[in-house]
C-alpha cells in the first residue's frame, strides 16, 4: 500500500512539472525595444489590476490571483512601475485573449502581461516569443 501512494505522489509531481507555465513557453506574444508609455491602475471582480501601454500602442494587464500569470501580480507591478519612470526600452511579453471581461477588453484589452526584459543597444534580455518564420 505504501508503494503505491508513492507512486502516485510521484507521478503527480511529475505531471505538475510536465506542464509548468513559463514567459518563453509559448510562440507569439512579445515587442521589443518599446517603452511603457502609459500605466493605468484599478479592480476588477474584488481583484486588483494595473495595466501598461507601449509605445507602439500595445496593452497588456495583469489582474492579481488571476490567470496563471497571477501569481507573478506584484514583480510585474514593481517591474512595470520603474520601467515607465526611467523610460528605458523593454521587452513587453504578453499572452493574448486572456481576459473575458468584454467591457474590460473593449475598453483596454484582453492580453495578460506576463513578463517584462530590459533592452539594450543591441537586443533584449529573455526568452523569444516570436513564431517561427517559415
Amino acid at each position: 500500500m505504501r508503494n503505491i501512494v508513492l507512486f502516485f505522489a510521484f507521478s503527480i509531481a511529475l505531471v505538475n512539472s510536465a506542464f509548468a507555465e513559463w514567459t518563453g513557453g509559448f510562440s507569439e506574444g512579445m515587442y521589443s525595444n518599446v517603452f511603457i508609455k502609459n500605466i493605468h491602475t484599478g479592480q476588477i471582480d474584488t481583484h486588483p489590476y494595473f495595466c501598461i501601454e507601449a509605445s507602439n500602442g500595445a496593452r497588456a494587464c495583469s489582474i492579481k490571483n488571476l490567470s496563471i500569470w497571477g501569481p507573478s501580480y506584484g514583480t510585474l507591478y514593481d517591474l512595470a512601475l520603474y520601467f515607465y519612470m526611467t523610460g528605458e526600452s523593454v521587452r513587453v511579453y504578453y499572452d493574448p485573449g486572456v481576459w473575458y471581461d468584454e467591457s474590460f477588453n473593449t475598453d483596454i484589452t484582453a492580453n495578460a502581461l506576463v513578463g517584462l526584459s530590459s533592452c539594450g543597444p543591441d537586443k533584449c534580455f529573455g526568452p523569444s516569443r516570436e513564431i517561427p518564420s517559415k
